[in-house]
């Protein structure tokens, strides 16, 4: 299994830890992607950190994990955005399918500038639960302050590290840093560039087996994410001229 996880989370996070312990006992090998800036005993070597749907870091993850092991089948497996980066690097690049036996989505919501926007509604608690995922992030920025909000990065990008710190919101820091590093003109192009939707209908090779969707009670679902998702999987399990073995399947469990 090749393993991304969530904003700002890690092979150290307790759920990560949690779901590896329990696909070893069953004699799985898992490799885990450590986000750029995540593992505070990991300094940064460069003035970047992880993005919302950047595939490098996982496609470099993935090819180590080949290299080590040149006969396996990987099972692409993401929690949230971990999900999101996962399916983003498989529908890129229809070659990489080949390598997967099946993927795994859990918990993410496809469109990220549609689901960050949710994070500005207080239903469901979603202000709170953007709050503490911006908090998480501020907190990696701060951790590696002068790699990623030194005076060099202030001027080139353009960002000022006061109004970055005092972000409330997932918007609002990637207005005052995300899409300035990543060289965007704005955040609602930023969001469309890193979000999986724009190629989830590239996911459907025959080589892929299953892709397996799991969604429940996740603050940034809504009606048109269950709609994204119907599209995909109608458009998906109707694909003229596959055999049924080699369709997609899809386990969900979306509750809005």
């Amino acid at each position: 299994m090749v393993l991304c996880p969530g904003i700002a989370n890690s092979s150290e996070t307790t759920y990560i830890c949690t779901f590896v312990h329990y696909a070893q006992e069953r004699g799985y090998r898992v490799a885990v992607l450590n986000h750029l800036g995540a593992l505070s005993s990991a300094p940064l070597t460069s003035s970047r950190m992880f993005t919302y749907g950047g595939t490098e870091e996982y496609g470099a993850m993935v090819d180590e994990v080949l290299r080590r092991h040149p006969d396996t089948r990987l099972m692409g497996l993401g929690f949230s955005m971990g999900a999101n980066v996962v399916v983003k690097y498989v529908g890129e690049d229809i070659s990489r399918q080949e390598k997967f036996l099946c993927l795994m989505s859990l918990c993410q919501g496809y469109d990220a500038e549609k689901a960050i926007d949710l994070g500005k509604d207080w239903a469901h608690l979603r202000r709170m639960y953007a709050y503490v995922m911006t908090s998480n992030q501020k907190k990696m920025l701060r951790r590696h302050y002068d790699m990623l909000l030194g005076i060099e990065v202030q001027e080139k990008y353009n960002i000022d590290p006061e109004l970055v710190l005092a972000s409330t919101t997932l918007y609002e820091l990637d207005e005052a840093y995300g899409r300035r590093r990543a060289g965007f003109e704005s955040v609602e192009e930023y969001h469309r560039k890193h979000s999986c939707c724009n190629c989830m209908d590239k996911v459907r090779r025959t080589e892929l087996s299953s892709f397996e969707l799991r969604l429940a009670n996740w603050p940034f679902l809504q009606n048109w994410a269950n709609r994204t998702r119907l599209r995909y999987q109608l458009r998906v399990l109707h694909t003229p001229g596959k055999s049924s073995a080699s369709k997609p399947i899809f386990l969900d469990y979306l509750k809005i």
